[in-house]
């Protein structure tokens, strides 16, 4: 739920209350998630869904500690379908160990594949390692025309399986190695912020 600090697992059919930045999913059991739009910055859209329409929600968030005086982080994943086994409506993960979005789920959202590109690569030294090496990368969707999707800004896409608001980052770390006179920091980070909502069917021939 909203505003908790630990491990989270929201999973079965809400109700919708409210909607566009003020929406609120609401499960059977009274747990609600609460849409925070101000909380981004470029932000993903809420769903489309009416007051009272029903979706299935699968919402998990995990606390991982990296030592007991230099804090933690957060993963979230959130999938949202217009009922139990039916259509992605949206989707969104964010976390510093998150491997790359999948094909399967690239495919299953677009109808297409996409590839990745690397846009920015730089090396540094963070924490308790010796020089890592940051790639940073953008997509591609493989539509006709090619559709580019630049890192970590807001697009809009259409495909033949509809519209969509997309925001989609991927970084990676790799190299160096831990220095001897230092053990407490975080390890390197695979960085995936993705955030997919679908805005419009496709367009009637």
């Amino acid at each position: 739920m909203l505003g908790s600090d630990g491990d989270v697992t929201c999973r079965g059919t809400a109700a919708a209350r409210g909607g566009g930045t003020s929406l609120e999913l609401v499960f059977g059991d009274g747990a609600v998630l609460r849409w925070d739009a101000a909380a981004t910055s470029p932000g993903v859209a809420p769903p489309v869904l009416a007051d009272g329409q029903t979706a299935w929600v699968d919402y998990r968030q995990s606390v991982t500690v990296v030592c007991t005086f230099c804090g933690s982080y957060r993963t979230r994943l959130m999938e949202i379908r217009a009922g139990a086994g039916g259509a992605l409506i949206w989707v969104g993960r964010e976390g510093v160990g998150l491997p790359e979005v999948s094909a399967d789920l690239v495919l299953e959202l677009f109808g297409v594949a996409a590839r990745a590109e690397p846009v920015c690569h730089e090396t540094i030294a963070p924490g308790c390692w010796r020089e890592v090496n940051r790639d940073v990368f953008e997509h591609v969707l493989l539509t006709t025309p090619e559709q580019r999707i630049p890192s970590a800004r807001l697009s809009h896409l259409t495909t033949s399986l509809g519209e969509y608001d997309v925001f989609w980052t991927h970084s990676i770390e790799q190299g160096g190695g831990r220095r001897s006179d230092c053990f407490d920091g975080p390890d390197l980070a695979h960085d995936n912020a993705f955030a997919v909502n679908w805005t419009a069917p496709p367009a009637a021939p």
